[in-house]
C-alpha cells in the first residue's frame, strides 16, 4: 500500500463480492462467465461499458514479466493521474511506495484468480483529496492463463 491507498485486497470468484459501487459492472462480468471460468476479453461487447467508459483502463500481462501494460487508459483514469498511461506499465502508474505492493497484488489476483479492490484518496493539487476505488477483473487468454485485468474506477464526487 502507499500513502493513499489505504485498502488493497483480494476477493475469490465465490461467492461474489459486494462492492457496491461497482456492483452493476459485476453483474456483467458474472453474466460472461461460463461453467465457472472467467471471462476473455472477446466475451465483452463496447455496449457492456456504457457508462463506465471514461472509467476504464485494460491491461496485458508482459510477457514474462511481472507487470502489465495498459492498453486503454480511460479519461476518467487521465483526469484522476493528470497523465495518460495509455502504453505504459502499470507500477508506472503507481506511487514509489506503492510497487512491490501493487506487483504482489497482481500476482495474487493472476494465480486466483481473484478479484482485486483498491480504495484511497488521491491529492489535487492545491485542493484536498479525492476519494476514489478501483476493481480490477481478471480475464483469461484462449489456454485459460489469467493475462489482462479490467480496470473500473469509482470517483465519489467529493473531496475530502
Amino acid at each position: 500500500m502507499s500513502e493513499y491507498t489505504n485498502v488493497l485486497k483480494q476477493f475469490p470468484l465465490e461467492p461474489r463480492p459486494d462492492i457496491p459501487i461497482f456492483a452493476s459492472f459485476l453483474d456483467i462480468y458474472y453474466s460472461k462467465m461460463s461453467g465457472g471460468s472467467i471471462p476473455r476479453w472477446s466475451d465483452f461487447k463496447i455496449h457492456d461499458f456504457a457508462g463506465w467508459h471514461p472509467n476504464m483502463a485494460l491491461s496485458d500481462k508482459i510477457e514474462d514479466g511481472d507487470d502489465y501494460i495498459f492498453r486503454i487508459f480511460g479519461t476518467g483514469f487521465v483526469d484522476l493521474f493528470a497523465q495518460d498511461f495509455t502504453g505504459a506499465p502499470l507500477c508506472q502508474s503507481m506511487a514509489p511506495g506503492h510497487v512491490a505492493s501493487s506487483k504482489q497484488h497482481f500476482h495474487k489476483l493472476e494465480m486466483g484468480p481473484y478479484i482485486g479492490w483498491a480504495k484511497g484518496v488521491v491529492p489535487l493539487e492545491g485542493r484536498e483529496y479525492l476519494p476514489f476505488e478501483v476493481i480490477d477483473l481478471p480475464l483469461q487468454n484462449e489456454l485459460g492463463k489469467v493475462t489482462s485485468f479490467i480496470h473500473l474506477l469509482g470517483v465519489k464526487s467529493k473531496v475530502i
